[in-house]
């Protein structure tokens, strides 16, 4: 038995997270495609070949795109089969925060604490249950990978494990970078490290007793100078301007008001944190105005006492201290301090900065309650299993989008994606009342938005309200001339209008700006089509197949282009392969059936006839003529 327990105990922790993590987000294999897993993972040529990957077409993050690869190999564009990875990396990140406790010469129970409140933390769940987030995990496994090599440097005396260990580290490092950017911090954890816990006759990159106080004194004034450069940038002017009009605030640019509002979203994230009830996708709040503002006094309050701790612990327990400075450097990457990005607060900002924190918060607990270990123990695995409920229903709202824009309309009230969200939700539901009720309402939000124009003119394009629908769409593009769906749904309307000219400049200026855009392409393809140019009209629709091999459309109007030019075989082909993607495609299945009886198959005849009756009974050709 105990020879058993030898072997397999160095596993048994990671086994269990694994477990232990598939079980928690197993509702998230019967979500759907959300938010960025559209133009991240569906509409992206990258992922489907490594030909594809080379030419990169949609420039990102290839750790991710390359992951994405092994997904799509094997499950194509089923939503389900990429949360796999997701969940996999998240595990393994909590295995590293157990394995990083353990480097750092704490206790067993303090590393598995740890490690369990990582795994089942619910700020986390907008990573996990989200696929195209999945560069926030990647890159963070590397970095911990990087770093825990690096620990092993001081474990060696002979020059060739150290350096073996040096170049893993460094390797691990420049793969972390290409999952994603806040990577660039990693040198600074490592300073951080040997500074804290190393002595000084074995430092590597701390050779200078002073270098650490020189560092943060050169940072701080290059900060400041920072700031009054970025202050004339017009585009950092713009994008702030942007992120105050986005939480209905000040549409004027003030270098103390960003501020101020960057010292809020830390206490509120702060809150989320310790109290992560009402997560959401994105939280909007009014941008306080004064340093007199109680969240920036709080802020002020929280970074002084943060200073105080840093400064004793830097005396008294060199642990706590780097756990510390290991979590803040994870997190100035997302705090807004060099420059704004999409958000201000974020759940996503804290999945990094959280693999220390567990460990520290757990820490300092083992050290405050040392002598009633019992209670230690236990009070953790309360909150373990708490938070293991709230993870379980946060990764709910991660289901679709229409349970994702309902959280983050009831979280902010007044957040213009939500509403744009919603009604789109409800538009795809076919459910056009409560859509463009939604949509109303986020034109009264912001009615400089395109979006909501848009999603009333799709509207009155289904109800047939041609005009309406053109004045409408019309109204969207002048408002925003860069949307490629914009231009696409002008084109429907144009082509229904009989239109020809202006329906397919409409679709070539959707393509223009987006070159993939398989939609626009078969779009195209049907107004060819219409016209009688079959030619062009089998060219973009192979296109828009070349960009999406999964469009039933595509293949369908395909069916129909062929069968128009006399190309029995190929017009077979194209409808076999929109029922073997849909085989409910009534349309599909009715053309199919034609093909198969005009070329005297009686076999394939038969069987589609049959297929037909099963959804339904009297089933009409619907060949285009």
């Amino acid at each position: 038995m105990k020879l058993l327990v030898r072997l397999y105990s160095p596993w048994l922790v990671p086994i269990v997270l694994l477990t232990y993590s598939l079980l928690l987000y197993e509702q998230t294999f019967s979500g759907t495609w959300l938010m960025d897993d559209y133009p991240v993972i569906v509409n992206n040529p990258d992922i489907r070949s490594f030909a594809n990957f080379l030419v990169n077409s949609f420039p990102g993050r290839p750790l991710r795109e390359i992951s994405y690869m092994f997904d799509y190999s094997l499950f194509d564009l089923e939503p389900w089969g990429y949360h796999f990875q997701n969940i996999f990396w998240h595990a393994l990140n909590s295995w590293f925060v157990y394995r990083l406790a353990i480097r750092l010469k704490l206790s067993t129970t303090v590393a598995l604490i740890s490690s369990l409140l990582f795994l089942v933390h619910p700020i986390h769940v907008e990573v996990v249950a989200n696929s195209s987030h999945r560069k926030d995990s990647l890159a963070l496994a590397f970095m911990l990978m990087a770093f825990l090599s690096y620990m092993k440097i001081f474990e060696h005396n002979l020059t060739s494990r150290r350096l073996f260990y040096l170049c893993c580290s460094l390797a691990l490092w420049i793969t972390a970078f290409f999952a994603k950017g806040n990577s660039l911090v990693f040198p600074a954890i490592l300073i951080a490290y040997e500074y804290a816990l190393v002595p000084e006759d074995t430092r590597i990159l701390v050779r200078w007793k002073n270098m650490v106080p020189f560092i943060c004194v050169l940072s701080f004034i290059g900060l400041i100078g920072w700031y009054f450069y970025i202050s004339t940038l017009p585009s950092f002017k713009f994008t702030v301007i942007a992120a105050f009009v986005k939480n209905e605030s000040l549409a004027s640019f003030s270098t103390s008001v960003y501020l101020f509002m960057v010292l809020k979203s830390y206490v509120f994230m702060f809150f989320k944190l310790i109290y992560p009830l009402n997560l959401s996708m994105e939280y909007i709040y009014e941008v306080p105005k004064s340093i007199l503002d109680p969240w920036v006094v709080s802020a002020l309050f929280l970074l002084s006492a943060f200073s105080a701790i840093l400064f004793r612990w830097r005396k008294t327990s060199p642990r706590l201290f780097f756990l510390l400075v290991f979590s803040s450097i994870l997190w100035l990457p997302t705090a807004n301090i060099l420059w704004h990005f999409s958000y201000f607060a974020a759940d996503r900002y804290m999945y990094a900065p959280s693999a220390g924190l567990c460990i520290l918060v757990v820490l300092v607990a083992e050290q405050t309650l040392g002598g009633i270990r019992r209670y230690f123990v236990f009070g953790w695995l309360f909150v373990v299993c708490i938070c293991t409920i709230l993870t379980w229903k946060q990764s709910l709202v991660w289901h679709n989008e229409m349970s994702l824009h309902t959280q983050m309309l009831k979280v902010s009230p007044r957040s213009l994606e939500a509403m744009i969200g919603l009604s789109n939700a409800y538009y795809s539901a076919k459910n056009y009342d409560m859509s463009a009720s939604y949509a109303k309402m986020a034109m009264n939000r912001d009615f400089t938005d395109s979006r909501p124009y848009m999603v009333l003119g799709n509207i009155n394009f289904v109800h047939n309200k041609l005009n309406e629908a053109l004045e409408l769409l019309l109204l969207a593009q002048k408002k925003n001339p860069l949307s490629a769906e914009v231009h696409n749904n002008l084109g429907s309307v144009y082509d229904e209008l009989g239109k020809t000219v202006q329906a397919v400049d409409s679709f070539k200026a959707a393509l223009k700006l987006r070159p993939d855009y398989f939609e626009a392409n078969t779009n195209l393809g049907v107004t060819y089509e219409r016209a009688k140019k079959f030619s062009e009209a089998e060219l973009v629709l192979n296109k828009a197949l070349t960009a999406n091999r999964n469009y039933v459309p595509a293949w369908f109007n395909l069916g129909i282009v062929r069968y128009r030019i006399n190309d029995m075989p190929g017009a077979r082909l194209a409808f076999s392969e929109a029922v073997k993607l849909d085989p409910s495609h009534l349309d599909a299945l009715s053309n199919l059936s034609v093909v198969c009886k005009e070329t005297g198959d009686d076999a394939c005849y038969n069987d589609t006839e049959r297929r037909i009756a099963a959804i339904m009974p009297r089933a009409v050709n619907n060949m285009r003529q």
